[in-house]
C-alpha cells in the first residue's frame, strides 16, 4: 500500500484498477485484523461505527460488482476463443507440436486442465487458457503462480498457485 501510495503521491501511477481494488480490500481486511486481534478494537463499538461501516460496505461492494464485471468479460472472451479454436483446432495442435519440437520441450506449453485433469490446456499464445482434450474442451483465465510465476487457471486478480507449487508446498 505504502508503494502505492508514494506512487500517486508522484503522479507515476501506472496500475490496473482491478488489482488495486484487490490490494484496497486486502489492506482494510488486514488493518480490521490488527484492530481486533492486537489492539482489541472493534470498529463497531466506535462513536462513528455506523459512518465508518458504511465506507467500508461501500469500498466492498464497488469491489464485489467490478470483480464480477471483470468475470463476466473474461469469461466472455474465453468462450469466443474455444469458438475460434474449435474451428481451428488441427492448425493450432500442429503449431504447438512443431513449437515444441524446436524449443525440444523447454518451453512449458501446456498445464494441467483443472475440468480433465490432463495436461492439455494451452499456456501460450493465442489460445492460452483453452484445453485441447476434444472430450473436454473448456476454457480458464488464466492467472500467475505466487510462487514460480508459471500461467495457471484462475483470474489475474487472485492468487493462486500451479500443480507443482501446490504439491511441493504441501510436502512442506
Amino acid at each position: 500500500m505504502q508503494d502505492v501510495r508514494n506512487k500517486f503521491e508522484h503522479y507515476t501511477i501506472s496500475v490496473d484498477k482491478y488489482e488495486l481494488w484487490s490490494n484496497l480490500s486486502k489492506f482494510l481486511a488486514l488493518i480490521d485484523k490488527f484492530l481486533v486481534e492486537e489492539l482489541h478494537i472493534t470498529i463497531e463499538n466506535s462513536p462513528e461505527a455506523v459512518e465508518i461501516q458504511e465506507k467500508v460496505h461501500k469500498i466492498d461492494s464497488v469491489w464485489e460488482r467490478t470483480q464480477k464485471e471483470r468475470r463476466r468479460l473474461l469469461d466472455l472472451d474465453i468462450k469466443g476463443k474455444i469458438k475460434k479454436f474449435k474451428t481451428s483446432r488441427n492448425r493450432v495442435m500442429r503449431e504447438l507440436r512443431t513449437e515444441s519440437y524446436y524449443s525440444k520441450g523447454a518451453d512449458n506449453l501446456l498445464t494441467n486442465c483443472p475440468d480433465c485433469y490432463e495436461q492439455t490446456m494451452i499456456i501460450y499464445g493465442e489460445f492460452k487458457g483453452i484445453c485441447t482434450n476434444p472430450e473436454c474442451g473448456s476454457g480458464h483465465a488464466l492467472t500467475g503462480c505466487l510462487k514460480c510465476g508459471e500461467l495457471t487457471p484462475g483470474y489475474p486478480w487472485e492468487q493462486n498457485f500451479c500443480d507443482s507449487c501446490s504439491n511441493w508446498i504441501d510436502e512442506q
